[in-house]
């Protein structure tokens, strides 16, 4: 991180914290896809290439936002997930 960016407010609370929140989501969807073998297995090899290629070669952070759609299609299987787990738990 760096806090001395050229952008102005870019490690503003309001622009990290829904970064990190859709992060550990997409992970946890992640775990969930790897687990259930469905259709959306080839959203998630998408995303890991994706995001091994540009970890390595960009690092501006307009390069995360062709990632972002694949992002949220995994984090809301792992909101489909809980959800799923709290309706058999109730």
């Amino acid at each position: 991180m760096d806090f001395n960016s050229s952008y102005p407010k870019y490690y503003n609370f309001f622009h990290v914290f829904p970064k990190i929140l859709l992060s550990i989501s997409t992970l946890i969807g992640i775990a969930v896809l790897f687990y259930n073998k469905q259709f959306l297995n080839f959203f998630l090899i998408y995303f890991i290439i994706n995001a091994v290629v540009f970890s390595f070669f960009f690092i501006l952070p307009r390069y995360s936002l062709p990632l972002l759609p694949i992002q949220i299609i995994i984090s809301l299987e792992a909101i489909k997930f809980y959800f799923r787990y709290e309706k058999s738990n109730f």
